[in-house]
This record gives structure tokens, sequence and C-alpha cells, in this order.
């Protein structure tokens, strides 16, 4: 149950000596048209044909995955497109915590009945049952022990039900209630403070750094069955939701154990729109200083543009390519440079990060000593200079290529085998 992915690359963070050069245009939040199934399908690309796509005709969709690496084994995904931006200001935390709350009781399972439904199935929470809830979606996951039709039948009927027909039950909200609060306690770091920080600074007048998924307390403290109700009504909606099953599976016996389960579960006539994601505030450049006792110093240069299409393109396969070998030439010449005696970083590198649909933040990263901050900040930006003035040799972009052909040519031969 984690917070969203991306934080954690944000938080290199540490005695965090973010100086940020920003180039933050305005953004308007506009919320996404439905997208075809599979996405790239009016696309050039392909979609795997080794997939069977389907849509149900309430709304929701399926991936089926046939995969016999381990053998005998299936998991399966519940994917809920709805995180904590979908929250109002007096539901703040509600996400996270009505995740928590998926396996208390529903409609067909009573209170109580889930974790032993589940054990009596062979799967434990933790290793085989967990959830996570971020910024815009929500993912469940069970990992059966095996791949028999009894067991698979019954899986899917877990997330049916998780999906549609949860029931909030007033006593395993309250016992929740401390879980959370306990969970928000630990995740009080000082990494979690300067990604917040960061996350803040870069995407201020957005609801990004007001929507942290853990939430508030007094929310915590106090969410009803009605407010549960509420939430769970308005965005876990059939055309929200995408079930994925990956395994030693036949997806022709597959299929029609999901259209029995998730069939029924009613789309609303008027769904709830998603709330405004805000205008990006800050304007050209500016920095940022996070100090917290106990964390290496790391200076980060970023820049924020706006995020790419969402729709798989060829062309997009083309931006994202040539941006992914011109960073990696960069951090080969910035990890070169930390390696000579007498480098003022020691570890340093170049990414990006998509905030979609507010902003594609772009970053060099150094991490440093308190004592050589300004003469890190002096090599990174040189580098990052010369890079954008004069770009690079013949050589870099040759070793570049080598890389880049060798991790996919990997990927391309590993996929029948892939986990």
């Amino acid at each position: 149950m984690t917070v969203a992915n991306y934080l954690d690359r944000l938080c290199f963070a540490m005695r965090l000596l973010a100086l940020a050069l920003l180039l933050l245009p305005t953004v308007p939040a506009v919320a996404a048209e439905p997208e075809p199934w599979p996405r790239s399908a009016q696309a050039p690309l392909v979609p795997d044909p080794t997939v069977t796509w389907g849509r149900l005709e309430n709304g929701l969709r399926y991936a089926i995955i046939p995969n016999q690496t381990p053998p005998g084994r299936v998991s399966l995904r519940l994917l809920i497109e709805a995180g904590s931006l979908m929250e109002q200001d007096d539901q703040r935390g509600l996400a996270h915590f009505l995740e928590h709350m998926a396996f208390k009781g529903s409609e067909n399972v009573p209170p109580g009945e889930f974790v032993r439904y589940l054990q009596r199935q062979g799967l434990s929470f933790g290793a085989d049952t967990n959830a996570r809830t971020g910024f815009d979606s929500t993912v469940y996951q069970l990992e059966l022990p095996g791949n028999g039709q009894e067991l698979l039948d019954s899986g899917l009927m877990i997330l049916s039900e998780v999906a549609g027909r949860l029931t909030f039950p007033p006593d395993g909200i309250e016992s929740e209630r401390g879980v959370i609060l306990s969970e928000k306690r630990l995740r009080n770091t000082p990494g979690a403070r300067s990604a917040d920080a960061l996350l803040a600074f870069m995407l201020g007048g957005t609801l990004y750094p007001e929507r942290n998924p853990i939430g508030t307390d007094e929310v915590i403290r106090n969410a009803t069955q009605a407010d549960f109700q509420r939430f769970y009504r308005d965005f876990y909606t059939p055309e929200r939701s995408v079930v994925v099953v990956a395994g030693d599976i036949a997806p022709d016996e597959v299929a029609p154990v999901i259209e029995r389960h998730f069939a029924s579960l009613v789309q609303p006539e008027a769904p709830a729109a998603p709330p405004e994601l805000g205008t990006l505030t800050a304007t050209g450049t500016d920095a940022l200083h996070f100090v917290d006792p106990g964390l290496p110093t790391v200076i980060q240069l970023m820049h924020a543009e706006p995020p790419l299409p969402p729709a798989d393109t060829l062309e997009r396969v083309d931006q994202r390519l040539v941006q992914a070998t011109a960073q990696l030439m960069l951090s080969r010449r910035l990890q070169n440079l930390g390696l000579t005696p007498g480098a003022p970083f020691s570890q340093a590198g170049a990414w990006t990060t998509d905030m979609a649909p507010v902003a594609r933040i772009s970053a060099v990263t150094l991490q440093t000593t308190e004592a050589d901050w300004e003469k890190a900040l002096a090599v990174g930006e040189q580098e990052l200079r010369r890079a954008l003035t004069f770009g690079f040799s013949q050589q870099e972009m040759d070793e570049a290529v080598a890389i880049l052909r060798s991790e996919f040519r990997n990927r391309a031969a590993s996929a029948a085998t892939m986990s």
C-alpha cells in the first residue's frame, strides 16, 4: 500500500538542496476523452497479439495474458482509474482509506469472511493479496497459488465484489482508523517530507501537492459510511475499471468468467466528473532550498513543460526514444565526471516523469556534499548547457544506441519467459 510510484523517483531525498531551473508554461487541466481499448487500437502501433482484449457492455475493460512463467500460477489485477486526485477537500485520504476497506465486507461476503475465504483458497494477506493507492489510480492484486477453474472463479468473484459491491460496515471503518493513522506516522520521514516540498514547489497551483494519498488526520478520524459510499459510487464505476488476468490460463475459458462476475455491475448514467486539477502558478527561474537533518545533499536542475498526448503514436515513441537517448548520454557524461579524482558529486543522472495532464518534468540530479554543493551545481549546469548548446559526439551516440539496442533486444528475447 504505497503512494504513487513517482514519489520514489522525485525523492532522492536527503538534506535536499533542490535548485530548480523552471520554465513552467500555463497548462489547463482538461479531463481526457475515453481512449480506445487497447490504447493503440487507433494508432499505427500494433497491440500485443498475445493479449486478449475485451470490453463488457457496461464499459468495464479486461486483458487476458497467457503466461507460463511460473507454470500453474495466475496473477489477477483490478485497476480502478481513481485515486487521491479524485477527492474533494473534505475527502482527503478517502481513496486510500477505501482501499483498506476493500476486504471488510461486501454484498456477498459478510464482514470478517473475506480473510477466511481467501485463506481457504490458499492465499495469505500481504504476500498474495495486496493493494496500492496513487494519485490517479487504485490497484488490487491477487496472486493465485494455482490455475484451477474453481480458484480462478473465486479470485475474480472477490475482485468483482471490490469493484462494485462493497458495503463499508461501520465497525470495519472504526477498526481501520488506527491502522491508517499509524501508517501515516510511519510515512512522516525526511524523504517523504522532502518529496512533499519538491512537489509543492514544482506543481504549485495544481491539486497534486494537496492530494497526498495518505490524506489528512481530520478525514481519517471522521470519515463516515456515507462518505465512503459517496466516493465509491462516484468513481468505482465499470468505465473506470480494468481487469487483468495473467498466467497459465486459456483466454477463451477466462473471458466468460469475467463476464459472469462483472457484467452485472451498473455504469451510472451521469457519472461524477473529477475535480479540476488546477493550473501551474510558477513561471520563469526559481529555486527551492530544503533542509532536513540526516539527509545527504542533492541538487536537482529541473524543467517542466506540457505533457505529451496520452495516446500512443509512432511520433510519441520517437520523441521518447530521442529523449531517452539524450538523457542516457548526459547521464553517462555526468557519471564519468563523478569518477574523476576530486569530483564534487558522487552520483548523477538525468530522467523524466509525466505528471499528466499537468506537466512533464525533466531533471538532472547530482548527489553531493554540503561542502561541495556549489561546485557540483556549477559542473552540472555547465554539462547541461554544453549538451543543449553543442549536442553530443558520434562516439557518445554510438555507445548510447548500443546500450539501448541491447536492452531492447534482451527484453524481446525474454518476453516469452517473462514472469
